[in-house]
């Protein structure tokens, strides 16, 4: 196909149809139901058809149009104006304007616009599901059909941009546009992916490629989910200056690390790393006042290793049994202020039960949202918070993954796994871990400085 074809053939359709000409315009015009709405209509299409006008003389001189700047305010006018406007795809047109001002930059004067392309091996396939990078460009230098170009129409503004910030080589400009704006293949304002035709009826497999390639490129597919809510506290959880915190260096540290964190993931697995940090604190601190002051035994520690490296859920779970038994506030031990955490969850955050149940289920957490009572909390909310730190960070077949894609869009519970973590296992931990740090307990909470190995005297 000629050059001049590839650049002027379908912005021409599409801009035709937009003016008084077009094969639409009559119907939508007297449908219209104001005076001031036809006469806006009428006097954009009349706009476009001059801009029109000067595009073809362009393509009749053998020269690459440059002055768009007009028509493009137009367009944004008619897509703002008329967005029922029937078979409406200025949004194509927009698209196709940027990609012949690049193609403008992008070749020699010397090009002749008569010379033939073959245009015949890509094409465009639609994403069945969008990837969080909505722009990209990938150009294979030794195998032109390798390339891969995502578009995304819904937002031509942030085309605009990717193309601005990022070279792409005229060879996958001039194929975008003998691919954009084909009159028996509309676009919708969806992502799109152009690549090798012979891709066209393989749409997974055309979008691992392409995520395969974001990914290697250091960019993302996944879409983030931030968590910037400050840590929840009690509010009579007062720090005292006269106590000595500093046994909680590193716990602070790492609530700082926390802090910084704005991924909802990331942040679990930090404060998650805090509540591991007092599972093996905790044997140790218990074995640290049955001294009090008298020398341990390698015996002694070798018990406490044996508490903590048997079996992690099971620590984790007489930690949690400890905490349960302190006083969250004046009225209420902390296992009562875990189960009414609980018990909030449904209906008023998650309306569908079944789901939350489901959840659990892929868990592999032996219960029901109705099962559980106050006196089940220590061993719940131990095998919950574990359950979750699995998911995250092992990657079997036969196991539930907890990723971003299945955090907020699963295909049987949808964003529960999120609503969960974020509306109650995450608040509740920032509880727990404030009041260990916080306040005087004999949990994790050393009495003396060192431990005593041999007797001295």
């Amino acid at each position: 196909m000629e050059l001049k074809n590839i650049i002027y053939a379908n912005l021409h359709r599409i801009l035709h149809n937009l003016t008084t000409n077009g094969i639409e315009f009559e119907a939508f015009y007297n449908a219209l139901d104001t005076d001031d709405k036809r006469a806006d209509l009428f006097n954009l299409a009349e706009e476009i058809d001059s801009e029109l006008k000067e595009v073809q003389k362009s393509k009749l001189a053998g020269i690459i149009h440059t002055d768009f700047a007009d028509l493009l305010g137009h367009l944004q006018r008619f897509l703002n104006s008329f967005p029922s406007f029937p078979a409406n795809r200025v949004s194509e047109a927009i698209v196709l304007i940027y990609l012949i001002n690049l193609l403008n930059e992008s070749i020699d004067e010397e090009v002749s616009l008569d010379e033939d392309y073959d245009v015949s091996e890509f094409a465009l396939t639609k994403l069945e599901k969008e990837i969080y990078q909505r722009n990209y460009a990938y150009h294979d230098m030794s195998s032109l059909k390798n390339s891969m170009v995502l578009l995304d129409f819904s937002n031509t503004s942030r085309i605009a941009t990717y193309f601005a910030q990022n070279s792409i080589p005229k060879e996958l400009i001039i194929q975008l546009l003998a691919n954009i704006g084909i009159e028996e293949n509309p676009l919708e304002l969806e992502q799109y992916v152009l690549a090798n035709n012979e891709l066209a009826d393989k749409p997974n497999q055309t979008r691992s490629a392409l995520c395969i390639h974001i990914v290697k490129s250091g960019k993302i597919i996944h879409t983030p989910y931030d968590y910037d809510s400050n840590p929840i506290v009690n509010s009579n959880r007062i720090v005292n200056q006269e106590i000595k915190y500093q046994q909680f260096d590193d716990s602070v540290l790492i609530l700082s690390e926390y802090n910084n964190q704005n991924d909802i993931l990331d942040k679990y697995l930090r404060i998650y790393h805090l509540i591991e940090n007092f599972m093996y604190k905790f044997p140790l601190a218990t074995l640290e006042k049955k001294y009090a002051g008298n020398v341990f035994s390698i015996r002694d520690f070798q018990r406490m290793h044996d508490v903590v490296s048997n079996n992690e859920i099971t620590a984790l779970k007489k930690l949690f049994t400890a905490i349960c038994n302190e006083n969250y506030s004046a009225t209420h031990k902390f296992s009562e202020f875990i189960f009414n955490n609980w018990t909030s969850v449904h209906p008023t955050i998650i309306a569908d039960k079944d789901k939350i149940d489901a959840l659990l289920s892929y868990l592999r957490v032996e219960n029901t949202f109705d099962s559980i009572d106050e006196t089940q909390i220590p061993s719940f909310i131990s095998k919950l918070v574990y359950a979750f730190r699995n998911s995250l960070v092992h990657n079997r077949e036969t196991e539930f993954h907890l990723t971003h894609d299945s955090l907020l869009n699963h295909p049987q519970i949808e964003n529960t796994a999120q609503l969960v973590l974020e509306k109650f296992i995450i608040p509740t931990i920032e509880e727990i871990v404030y009041y260990l740090i916080i306040e005087r307990n004999d949990l994790v909470w050393f009495t003396n400085p060192s431990i005593k190995l041999f007797d001295e005297n």
